[in-house]
């Protein structure tokens, strides 16, 4: 057993440097410091932490939120997300995990605190906080298979069959008309029109996390983890959607991710064109499969969905949030239906989970 001398204390800029080794440690995934510089330092609201610092410097623990600007229909909340919670193999538990529990429960006592949350931190934010969680859900991921061959546990004649049937039957899916009055196209920047989409159609969700111009600027466009695209539709001379998707090449497969994307609820007809011009540009990229979360209530966009082959698969992603005391009593924040998540709100930023 290590040396379990060290001082717990607040993040700054000059730890950045310190966190790919911890991260490698923890969970052997490699990073560089750039990656934790924009994750923590340039992102467009605070982002604080806790570190655990030995006499010589090396950095054991760390925990880091974000605060992140949401909404309750127009009225604006911002409520703590917790990002990063890791310490080194040697200082998991004893006094590093003692000093850090203090800290959470300080945090969830005097703000609003949600998470999406893997097997180690769901145990720990239930054992430490388990009264004041209102939320605790598990978001399904959802996927389409192009290359239905995939899917297959049988010979490579089978697999190239049932690849050829299910490749097919979605050029036939794309030819459906939908409305030719809705234009959707990449777009090569994020302009002020993303913002007054935001101010538009934000009230019609009843908790839904900012997606304002410098947010989506810094999430999909400065990102350091992976390329995305952002699709925008257009009708007339207004931006009406947008729709962001990614493309994850492995050794033995390529990935296609619907991450993020916002609409009026009432424009179904848009989220269907935009789903419809993201499909033909993934079959162009010879994806094997899509995949995406959505919440179970979602009735209207898992409706979409399920018309482009999404079926739900047994792998979920956790989910917790504990109001701050005067807004325990809010029904929104008391009932996971009222939740609009994806992929792109969680800190899920593409280096291992997708």
């Amino acid at each position: 057993m290590p040396d379990q001398k060290f001082i717990l204390r607040d993040f700054i800029p000059e730890d950045c440097v310190h966190f790919p080794a911890l991260l490698k440690a923890v969970w052997k995934i490699q990073t560089d410091e750039d990656y934790w510089i924009w994750k923590y330092l340039k992102p467009p609201f605070p982002a604080n932490g806790w570190v655990a610092e030995k006499e010589n410097g090396n950095i054991v623990a760390f925990t880091g939120y974000w605060h992140r600007p949401a909404k309750i229909y127009n009225s604006k909340i911002t409520p703590a997300m917790l990002v990063d919670v890791m310490a080194a193999p040697d200082y998991r538990g004893g006094k590093v995990y003692g000093k850090i529990s203090e800290r959470i429960v300080e945090l969830v006592r005097d703000e609003t605190v949600f998470g999406f949350t893997n097997p180690v931190s769901r145990r720990l934010f239930k054992t430490l906080v388990k009264n004041s969680i209102k939320i605790d859900a598990n978001i399904p991921v959802f996927i389409s298979f192009i290359d239905g061959g995939y899917a297959v546990r049988s010979n490579k004649l089978v697999k190239s069959v049932v690849g050829s049937v299910t490749r097919f039957a979605h050029k036939i899916r794309l030819k459906i008309p939908g409305n030719k009055n809705v234009l959707v196209q990449k777009a090569g920047k994020i302009e002020d029109e993303f913002n007054q989409l935001w101010e538009d159609v934000s009230s019609e969700y009843a908790f839904i996390l900012n997606r304002s111009k410098d947010y989506l600027q810094w999430r999909y466009i400065s990102s350091h983890t992976r390329k995305y695209q952002i699709w925008k539709a257009i009708e007339g001379e207004r931006l009406v959607g947008y729709l962001v998707t990614t493309v994850k090449h492995e050794s033995d497969r390529t990935r296609g991710f619907l991450i993020d994307w916002l609409v009026s609820r009432k424009r179904e007809d848009v989220f269907r064109e935009m789903i419809n011009t993201a499909f033909g540009w993934f079959i162009d990229q010879r994806v094997d499969s899509i995949e995406t979360w959505l919440m179970d209530h979602e009735k209207q966009w898992l409706k979409i969905l399920r018309s482009y082959f999404f079926i739900r698969t047994k792998r979920n992603v956790s989910f917790l949030m504990a109001p701050i005391n005067y807004e325990r009593s809010n029904p929104i924040l008391n009932n996971v239906k009222n939740i609009f998540v994806t992929i792109g709100d969680s800190d899920y930023l593409g280096i291992a989970s997708i």
